[in-house]
This record gives C-alpha cells, sequence and structure tokens, in this order.
C-alpha cells in the first residue's frame, strides 16, 4: 500500500492510496478523483473567517439597536459605585458612550477575575420590570451584572450584523430592583452600551 500525503492549509491529511493492482495510469486516476473531492476543503482552509472592517455599517442593525449608532451622551463609568457615585448610571433604551478607567483602579461592586492591562468601570442600572433585558457593547469586553456583591449567570451570547456598533450582546433575567453593571477588559477608554428592554 502507498500513502500520499496531500497538504491543505496548515494541515495535511494523509490518504492511503490502495495501489494493490492495475496500472501506474488508473492510480493516478483515483489520486485525481481525491484531489477533485477534496480541493472545496482546501480552498475553505485558506480563506480567512473574517476579513477586518474598512468601517463601521449600521445599516443591517435591528430597530431597538440602531440608536447605538447615533449621537450620544458621554457618561462616566465608577471608580467605585460605593462612594456614591449618582452620575454613573444607565437606563434601559438609552444608549451611552461609557467613558472608562485604567482596570487596576476600579473596584467592582463583585468580583471580577481579570486582571489584564485594560479599561472598566462600573454603571448603575434600575430595573423596574422583570424580564430578559440584553446588553450591548461597541467592543469585546467582558459584561457582567452584579445585585448584592454577586454576578447574575448570563444567558444568551449574540452579535449585531458584522461591521456594526452592536459587537457583543449578552442576555440577563432581571427582576425589579437595583444592579451594577461591570465592564472589564475593554480594550480602550471608550465604549458604547445600551441595555435593551424585553421584547
Amino acid at each position: 500500500m502507498e500513502v500520499t500525503s496531500v497538504g491543505i492549509g496548515a494541515r495535511s491529511i494523509e490518504i492511503a492510496v490502495a495501489l494493490m493492482s492495475g496500472t501506474a495510469k488508473y492510480g493516478a486516476m483515483k489520486l485525481l478523483l481525491v484531489a477533485a473531492l477534496l480541493l472545496p476543503l482546501a480552498l475553505h482552509a485558506q480563506t480567512p473567517a473574517e476579513l477586518p472592517c474598512a468601517k463601521v455599517d449600521n445599516s443591517g442593525m435591528a430597530a431597538d439597536l440602531a440608536p447605538m449608532g447615533g449621537t450620544l451622551p458621554l457618561v462616566a463609568a465608577a471608580r467605585d459605585l460605593a462612594d456614591g457615585t449618582e452620575g454613573a448610571r444607565i437606563a434601559p433604551a438609552k444608549p451611552i458612550v461609557a467613558t472608562l478607567l485604567p482596570q487596576s483602579e476600579v473596584r467592582f461592586p463583585a468580583h471580577v477575575g481579570h486582571a489584564v492591562p485594560a479599561f472598566a468601570g462600573a454603571l448603575r442600572l434600575a430595573i423596574a420590570q422583570a424580564g430578559t433585558y440584553r446588553v450591548a457593547i461597541s467592543t469585546g469586553a467582558w459584561i457582567d451584572l452584579a445585585r448584592g456583591g454577586k454576578t447574575l449567570d448570563a444567558g444568551e451570547h449574540a452579535h449585531g450584523p458584522r461591521c456594526s456598533i452592536a459587537h457583543k450582546i449578552v442576555a440577563f433575567a432581571l427582576t425589579p430592583g437595583d444592579y451594577a453593571l461591570q465592564l472589564s477588559d475593554n480594550p480602550d477608554a471608550r465604549v458604547t452600551v445600551t441595555v435593551l428592554p424585553p421584547r
């Protein structure tokens, strides 16, 4: 038995071609058939999963996400919500641009186990109606909702349309009360944030 190696991208697939009988011409035909079957796989492996976006395109966003692309108020996220910072608030359906702090300087209401050099901050969130709320942000920052010093379990994770400002969307089942929206591991000092009410 002869083993022929066919390379695909950074990997190789070893194809055992049994040439137990027949002519060399027959063996060559078998190799051509295998190559034809593997060609689409090779093309797929060499195509990048995502090309970088040349610019932000919000045209395909859902109506509830569309306000994220408008002119929004700047809100300074809190270094420590325990210090009585009242300005650091976000309300459902009212997107903001949050300005963040060096992550090492932020004292979160609930523990965040991230220590990479990044930006972070906390915002107060008051919920009046029970339901599933979705937090949408413009970056890949880490999103936590905390209450009573404990973080809540997150639900569904999603993304907005490719190249839109809604980069990451995380759902939380909430009951009426006050929460801390904790943002961490952000690559820079600003992030657009909105809290979408139950559908």
